[in-house]
């Protein structure tokens, strides 16, 4: 089949027989044959792909979606081994640009409120700082350790929202979206438009770019948009390259610091971990006679995974035969030193205190109490001393307040594909 004697046809509008109807299928598919696009931008040329005995034909496609040919880089036609009587066909583009942009999900918004200790003026810390120092003499030894805590909590919430910097963050992967928002490479996808243009849309053709504001003919154009693709190309695969190799080094960088202040990152990227999440944006849900109802509601979803949760762990109590061979290992071991325990609840020292103090990571997600480890160290010796003795006293009475029962719950993907349902 010859894509030419179909054009031929379908331009003079006679019958098209039943096998070159095959190219209007890829048309109405809206692929497109690059090696066409390629070596005849002037509609003049005759291209060849196969020799026969007597006379030469195109006879051999690649043709290609939309999104594959905009990141097209080149497309070749070789000649291959004499022995052969086709041509080599080839294409180059680039990849990154195929790769599929996550799923936008309905409701769930990427951000969120942090607090920033470093983008807050001296001036704002300073009183931060005396206000937690003033509040720390209402102090009252005498307190239940839930007074305490209430008091503790409520104190630098109050300090923290009036005196620090707020700013929104988003939340998301480190993805390679900004080879995108490279002005060069906008510069090649509208190339690549600009060279899609058929000769039905040539007539008063106005070609409109930020950068060229012109009125030109095509054929004229066509010659110097070739030429200034390959420059474009050339200068932007440069600076990919740089951005790669920042990255690497960034990478490398960041590895070597894990080494000492973040281990279990530094072995998932050495392992190459998938870390994979889950968005409830909507779920399936089992009504009375197994009847699945799908729900998209918020709070409907929430109260949902609320309700699932609360029966996901039961209890199952229930007598098992230990096999012999493992009898000897579940027995109680007798040979522990009981006094080695002794003073793993002795009041914390001050070199203890500081020294965990020290050693807390910054940059951390707050749990139900929205408190962060950057509060506590930020936050004047007088204040600090008040969740030490809050913490001495917990582990005399064996008491903990009701916020440090409460925990935020975290989907975890399944071995399985998730399909919005338990």
């Amino acid at each position: 089949m010859q894509y030419s004697q179909y054009k031929k046809k379908k331009e003079k509008g006679v019958f098209i027989n039943k096998e070159l109807l095959f190219f209007q299928k890829l048309e109405d598919l809206n692929l497109w044959d690059v090696h066409k696009e390629e070596y005849d931008m002037d509609h003049n040329k005759e291209i060849y792909t196969f020799t026969g005995i007597s006379s030469k034909t195109r006879i051999d496609y690649i043709w290609v979606s939309e999104n594959i040919f905009l990141e097209l880089t080149n497309a070749k036609i070789k000649h291959f081994d004499g022995r052969f009587d086709h041509k080599l066909l080839t294409l180059n583009f680039n990849n990154i640009g195929l790769i599929s942009r996550e799923l936008q999900l309905l409701n769930y918004k990427n951000k969120r409120k942090i607090f920033s200790y470093q983008k807050t003026e001296d001036l704002e810390k300073e009183l931060f700082e005396k206000k937690l120092k003033e509040s720390a003499l209402e102090w009252r030894n005498e307190w239940s350790i839930e007074e305490k805590w209430l008091f503790y909590k409520k104190n630098l919430e109050e300090k923290k929202y009036k005196y620090i910097k707020q700013e929104i963050i988003s939340i998301a992967k480190d993805q390679m979206n900004n080879f995108h928002q490279q002005g060069l490479y906008k510069d090649l996808k509208y190339i690549k438009l600009c060279r899609r243009l058929e000769d039905d849309n040539l007539s008063n053709l106005y070609i409109v770019n930020s950068r060229i504001l012109k009125k030109i003919l095509l054929d004229k154009y066509i010659e110097e948009l070739n030429s200034i693709y390959e420059l474009i190309y050339i200068k932007l695969s440069v600076e990919s390259f740089k951005v790669k190799d920042d990255r690497i080094k960034e990478a490398v960088e960041r590895r070597c610091a894990d080494l000492k202040d973040n281990q279990r990152r530094m072995i998932d990227n050495v392992t190459e971990k998938e870390i994979k999440k889950i968005y409830i944006d909507r779920l399936i849900i089992k009504k009375e006679e197994n009847e699945e109802i799908l729900i998209t509601d918020m709070d409907s979803i929430k109260r949902a995974t609320i309700d699932h949760f609360k029966g996901f762990a039961g209890s199952m109590n229930r007598e098992i035969d230990v096999p012999n061979e493992w009898i000897q290992e579940y027995e109680a071991i007798n040979e522990i030193n009981e006094d080695i325990y002794k003073e793993v609840l002795y009041p914390i020292t001050d070199e203890e205190w500081d020294e965990m103090v020290d050693l807390m990571p910054v940059g951390k997600a707050s749990g139900p109490t929205n408190i962060i480890y950057e509060d506590i160290k930020k936050s004047p010796k007088e204040f600090n001393d008040l969740l030490k003795n809050l913490i001495n006293d917990i582990f005399e009475k064996q008491k903990l307040p009701i916020d440090w029962k409460k925990a935020n719950i975290y989907p975890i993907p399944k071995p399985k594909p998730w399909v919005i349902n338990w």
